[in-house]
């Protein structure tokens, strides 16, 4: 009743039917065999039947295994094979063949080995993932040796009595297969409970034939070869149609993903023969191309082909049909059904059959217009890029080159190699300080832009200033992947700057001077005027007196209008330069003829070797009044009885004439506002005498026009000297 309902309901009424004439055949066959051959043969035929059904099970099995996933069937069938084996030992027992083991003990191996057998995989199905089936070769035959030589000790009364417990473990087998019904298919629980059903209606037979009658026996016979193809039936049907349902389902779940894939694409794929007619094509390429699929269907890929392409197209199918290449790509021109020409990218690929040979050719198809306008806006970009007067320069995220325009390389001197996977920080000098280069970084990685200037060095050493512009550029999900970096050449600019600022500064102490030093000795020359005048009764002495106040502050004066005039005559470019090879020695006496009255009023010494013989070439006037302002500026500050020493020397291009004193000094902060008009210093001499604070200033100026140089050495309290660098020729 449990059998019925559980596992006969699933079993159709034709299949019962064709069991049941098996049945009759093999009885049939039996019969006719019955009366034509001998009993041996008749057995022989029956137990090679067995066999070979035994042998087949295994070998189909085995050899579809890769495509089971029931490791319950490989198992069973190695069993099989050793059962085959058993009753290959049986056989050779009942024909007498076999002298080891005798008929009893062949008939209990064969029972043992099939009926553990069945017991033990019907147990074990669906909970063991791997069998180890080296190891289970070894055990079976290990089995089978220990029951060949365990046997020939057995009495025939314990082969009689073991028959009934092989029909007992085959009844377990029946329970387990039924309870266990979820683990198998239930054709192949049906064909197995008749399979095991007539094993134990052949021991059944065994137990019951104890007068061995050869009619009794060799019907049992028959009904034990029906249990093998019982056996058959459920594994060869269980153990194929795993790997054809599987295999059906993947090609399904394939062909399923195929025409998702081909109607879902984005871009246009069609299937063409080889006489160029489409055979298939998806909804983007009709969409792309603008003709339905029954308008494609009739036509031909050259219908859609821009006139001058058609060759190409006509080429490349001809070489692909001739295997000559499988896979090209081309560009061209297709018209769509607006009679418009698109732009398109070609993936043309050869479809093969198993034989290699080519059935049809797909076709994928890509817009390619946009690309290429993207493309040639990228191309002007570059170009521009490349031919910009700005410096251009863009990094990785971490700072390092990926990309400089030619301006870069004519600005730096680095070549784009040389530049190429560097840092910028090779044009960077010590100019601007950590924290400048800090707050640029800050500033970029956080997504911002930035703008400064830099002082930078260029390969050859040369310093320049830029303005910069950094950017940064981020990629479609907002992450910063490069720096821009624009930047300008300002070299000139702020060269312009600092001379406008200067002139400025400049303009300013003129109007200063003018203001203030220019006004005040007037000052004081209208007041003792005014005293002359208005004091009649003064005695000749304080007369002369005053006369002698007003004398000296008009030559002061005169002095600082001279140089203001001067000095404007240089900054306004209106004096000329004119060279000449010149004297030293006669410059130097000439300022020392100029100076002697205070040289002699303060007992100064002048050191110098009027022997040398060297000239320079530069403007004589501006030259003798550098040497008379530096040579006053010793005098005024040397006190009396001090040394002035004058050392001319020279190398190849220069002539350097050292006016040096050991007078009061200047103090460092102090010699660097000697040159400049915006901070310029006077300070009276050791006697008190005047100065105008323009005199080095004009002298620096001569000596630049001049293309030499001024130097200052000083030590307060120790003296100070003035060295002039001025050409020997012209430069």
């Amino acid at each position: 009743m449990f059998y019925n309902r559980i596992i006969m309901k699933s079993i159709k009424p034709r299949d019962i039917l064709i069991d049941f004439f098996i049945i009759i055949i093999f009885f049939s066959i039996y019969i006719v065999l019955r009366f034509l051959v001998s009993p041996v043969f008749l057995k022989f035929v029956i137990l090679l039947y067995i066999i070979s059904i035994s042998n087949t099970v295994f070998y189909v099995i085995w050899h579809t295994r890769k495509h089971s996933e029931n490791h319950y069937l490989t198992g069973l069938s190695v069993g099989f094979l050793f059962i085959g084996i058993s009753n290959i030992v049986y056989l050779t027992s009942i024909l007498e063949f076999n002298r080891i083991v005798s008929f009893e003990s062949a008939f209990f191996i064969l029972n043992f080995i099939q009926s553990t057998t069945i017991l033990f995989f019907t147990v074990t199905a669906g909970r063991r993932k791997n069998i180890n089936y080296s190891g289970m070769f070894i055990n079976y035959l290990i089995t089978f040796i220990v029951l060949i030589y365990i046997t020939t000790f057995f009495s025939n009364r314990c082969m009689y009595f073991s028959a009934y417990l092989f029909i007992l473990i085959y009844i377990i087998a029946i329970f387990i297969l039924i309870l266990r019904k979820d683990s198998f298919n239930r054709m192949f629980i049906h064909c197995n409970v008749k399979s095991i059903l007539l094993n134990i209606i052949f021991l059944v037979m065994y137990c019951i034939n104890i007068t061995k009658n050869e009619t009794i026996y060799t019907i049992s016979l028959v009904v034990y070869s029906l249990s093998f193809y019982f056996i058959y039936k459920a594994i060869i049907i269980k153990s194929l149609s795993e790997p054809i349902d599987l295999i059906y389902n993947k090609l399904l779940e394939s062909e399923i993903k195929y025409k998702s894939i081909f109607n879902n694409s984005f871009i246009g794929i069609a299937d063409i023969n080889l006489h160029g007619n489409f055979i298939l094509v998806n909804k983007s390429f009709q969409s792309f191309i603008g003709y339905s699929n029954e308008e494609l269907i009739n036509m031909r890929l050259d219908d859609i082909i821009y006139a001058d392409d058609i060759f190409i197209i006509n080429d490349t199918l001809q070489k692909i049909s001739n295997n000559t290449n499988d896979n090209v790509n081309i560009e061209l021109k297709l018209i769509n059904k607006q009679n418009e020409p698109v732009n398109t990218e070609l993936y043309i690929c050869a479809n093969r059959n198993n034989d290699n040979k080519i059935e049809s050719i797909i076709i994928v198809f890509n817009d390619v217009t946009e690309k290429i306008k993207l493309d040639i806006q990228i191309k002007k970009l570059h170009m521009a890029i490349e031919q910009a007067a700005n410096t251009i320069v863009i990094t990785d995220f971490d700072g390092f080159i990926e990309y400089v325009n030619p301006q870069f390389s004519i600005q730096t001197g680095y070549s784009f190699t040389e530049a190429l996977g560097k840092n910028p920080n090779i044009l960077k000098t010590d100019f601007h300080d950590s924290s400048y280069y800090k707050t640029l970084w800050d500033t970029i990685k956080s997504g911002k832009s930035w703008s400064g200037t830099f002082y930078n060095k260029k390969k050859n050493g040369e310093l320049y200033w830029e303005l910069c512009t950094i950017n940064p550029v981020f990629d479609s999900f907002g992450t910063i992947i490069n720096f821009i970096a624009v930047k300008e050449d300002i070299t000139a600019l702020k060269k312009i700057e600092t001379e406008l600022k200067e002139s400025n500064a400049a303009k300013d102490k003129f109007f200063s001077i003018i203001a203030h030093d220019l006004k005040n000795p007037f000052n004081g020359i209208l007041g003792l005027t005014n005293v002359i005048l208005t004091h009649k009764e003064l005695s000749q002495e304080s007369i002369y007196s005053n006369i002698e106040k007003i004398n000296q502050s008009a030559q002061v004066t005169y002095d600082l209008l001279e140089n203001l005039l001067e000095w404007a005559r240089t900054q306004t470019h209106m004096i000329s330069i004119h060279p000449l090879y010149l004297s030293v020695s006669m410059l130097i006496i000439d300022a020392i003829t100029f100076f002697s009255n205070q040289i002699s009023f303060k007992n100064i010494s002048i050191k110098y070797d009027k022997a040398l013989k060297y000239e320079i070439f530069a403007d004589c006037a501006m030259m003798s009044t550098v040497i008379r302002n530096i040579l006053g500026n010793a005098i005024k500050f040397t006190n009396h009885d001090g040394l002035i020493q004058i050392i001319v020397e020279k190398d190849e291009n220069y002539c350097y004439i050292r006016i040096e004193d050991n007078g009061v000094g200047i103090s460092s902060e102090n010699i660097l506002k000697l040159f400049k008009i915006d901070t310029t210093f006077s300070t009276n001499g050791v006697n008190g005498e005047k100065g105008t604070g323009l005199g080095l200033i004009i002298a620096s100026d001569f000596v630049r026009m001049n293309k030499g140089f001024i130097h200052v050495e000083s030590e307060t309290g120790k003296g100070t000297a003035f060295t002039v660098q001025i050409p020997i020729k012209g430069l």
